[in-house]
């Protein structure tokens, strides 16, 4: 089959008392995960579900549901997570067009107004739902009919919808299923955002091949201690996570308690990161790459003692082709194939700029944007980016959509913004007015994703230009944070201050400043931690840091360094 939801249904008529989805509080088996979507479909089908359709979901195993139902009632859904900010939500609604938006009532005041959209409450509107037939919707979808549109970042300050159809996504599920030997057997633990691509695979891969998904909550997917213990219990099978957050994982001294395969993509895998989860008793591990523009994943690498570690080969409906080598023998990786996304919704243009044709004459190609080496085997060694753009945490990020938001601040005359040892960076000049660090930081937390808030800020008095008039980012002042803070309070304060300086690379903090203010994520929650715990011989967690977020919070919790 050439869509994303035929192969569930099939999966459900071979096993259908087999457990299906699972989250904290209960479980579907595949009878029951069938006929609520099937359910849900037909209300949608009934309300006239045609074109997009928003989910504005938490994880739990409604999302699935929820995802399989708009497949299944011939529409596409746009997945929205209520962890944005309400100019984004409202952004992304408008954009992609939806005409309905299927949520519950626990989040209605994070939407913004209707604008004469059909909200469906999966909670209020639940026996509604269940009076409607169980049975298959007729007809079946087209392999080229839309299966999802996607949000990423915009450089323009306009997020991109990437616009998904069935079939490279399908393609894609059979190799990986042969890839990975996932069966009745697997059990899947997914705790990706339902508006990172990655998600597709976590949530609907292993439902193809007659398998369990275990849905991580949030809360869980953040503390290495309490994923690992997750993931022990639940005795999975398979899991997928960015390098952060694997790194999140092995920091906190998990091991694997027994086999599990791991799928390490969203960012590059560093050789370091890469030797420390095999060590952890991850067996085997995969590297990953591919842009939402290809159907989640393009290649696919066994990660083995081969340093740096390889992007891969081609997997699912990709063609790889590297394009402009130069005398290093780098060139930017393009990718064509029936793996491409049909382009950017809305947007023509664009579209046209960076899906063009192949110069072979054989379809179209995606200009990635990343430059890469391929070795004599074929696989593919990734070298660096051609663009402004980032990945951060695993999010694709266009700087220029943050320096957008930040020149919308009436205060700020120019902005630009760097990526600088895993944090962000602003430089600004001001337009006259006085503005500070966190003013800036409470404007860009009402407008963009929490990973695309700044961390640190620079003011000038104007922006280095080069001989060609443009911007000269390499002459741009260091940010290197070697300020020191506030040097009053206990030696347990002190000492724990210096370390969240370097961690986080940010002079002044105060004893009661929240750190998060000053940049830190999770992952350098894990390594502000780590580093505690290391020159102090304590044992603090992650939970812990993110329960009492301050220097003083800290000191006191872990009765620091006295």
């Amino acid at each position: 089959m050439d869509d994303i939801h035929g192969e569930i249904g099939r999966a459900a008529l071979r096993s259908p008392d087999a457990i299906a989805v699972t989250d904290a509080f209960g479980e579907y088996t595949y009878r029951e995960l069938d006929q609520r979507a099937n359910r849900l479909a037909w209300h949608l089908r009934a309300l006239g579900a045609t074109g997009p359709v928003a989910v504005f979901l938490r994880r739990s195993r409604e999302l699935p549901v929820a995802l399989l139902a708009v497949l299944r009632a011939s529409a596409a859904y746009v997945p929205i997570d209520p962890i944005l900010p309400a100019e984004r939500i409202a952004l992304i609604l408008a954009d992609s067009g939806a005409s309905i938006v299927l949520t519950d009532s626990s989040l209605l005041g994070r939407l913004p107004e209707s604008g004469g959209r059909r909200i469906v409450y999966l909670d209020r509107d639940r026996e509604r739902i269940a009076g409607c037939s169980a049975d298959p919707l007729p007809g079946q979808a087209s392999p080229d009919d839309l299966a999802y549109l996607m949000y990423t970042s915009g450089s323009t300050g306009r997020p991109k919808g990437v616009a998904v159809p069935h079939r490279g996504v399908a393609e894609l599920f059979r190799d990986m299923g042969k890839l990975l030997g996932l069966g009745p057997d697997t059990v899947w633990a997914a705790g990706s955002s339902s508006a990172f691509d990655i998600s597709v695979v976590e949530l609907f891969l292993p439902l193809w091949h007659g398998g369990r998904v275990e849905v991580l909550a949030e809360d869980v997917v953040s503390d290495g201690d309490q994923l690992g213990y997750e993931l022990d219990q639940l005795e999975v099978t398979h899991f997928q996570a960015t390098p952060s957050g694997w790194r999140l994982l092995v920091a906190s001294g998990w091991t694997a308690a027994s086999g599990l395969t791991g799928i390490a993509g969203g960012e590059v895998l560093p050789d370091d990161l890469a030797d420390d989860i095999v060590k952890a008793g991850v067996r085997p591990l995969w590297n990953a790459y591919g842009p939402t523009e290809a159907s989640i994943w393009a290649t696919m690498q066994q990660v083995t003692d081969r340093r740096p570690v390889p992007l891969g080969q081609a997997v699912g409906g990709a063609r790889i082709r590297l394009l402009g080598i130069d005398d290093d023998g780098v060139g930017e990786i393009h990718i064509g194939g029936t793996a491409l996304a049909r382009g950017y919704h809305g947007q023509p243009e664009l579209t046209a700029e960076r899906f063009g044709p192949d110069p072979s004459g054989t379809g179209r190609l995606y200009r990635t944007g990343d430059r890469a080496r391929r070795h004599a085997d074929g696989s593919l060694e990734f070298v660096g980016r051609v663009d402004d753009q980032v990945k951060i945490r695993g999010y694709r990020v266009e700087l220029g959509e943050i320096e957008s938001a930040l020149r919308s601040h009436p205060a700020v005359h120019d902005a630009a913004v760097v990526l600088d040892e895993e944090m962000l960076a602003a430089y600004v000049v001001p337009a006259g007015d006085a503005v500070g660090a966190d003013e800036l930081r409470d404007f860009l937390r009402d407008r963009l994703p929490p990973y695309m808030v700044v961390d640190r800020y620079s003011f000038l008095g104007a922006m280095p230009l080069n001989t060609s008039g443009k911007l000269d980012r390499r002459a741009l002042p260091s940010q290197a944070a070697n300020t020191p803070g506030e040097l009053t309070g206990s030696p347990a304060e002190r000492r724990v201050l210096r370390i969240a300086q370097e961690v986080l690379h940010a002079g002044g903090i105060g004893l009661t400043d929240d750190l998060r203010d000053h940049g830190m994520h999770s992952v350098l929650a894990m390594r502000l931690a780590s580093r505690v715990n290391r020159e102090c011989g304590t044992e603090l967690t992650i939970r812990q840091v993110y329960q009492r977020p301050t220097v003083a919070g800290l000191a006191e919790v872990a009765s620091l360094c006295e």
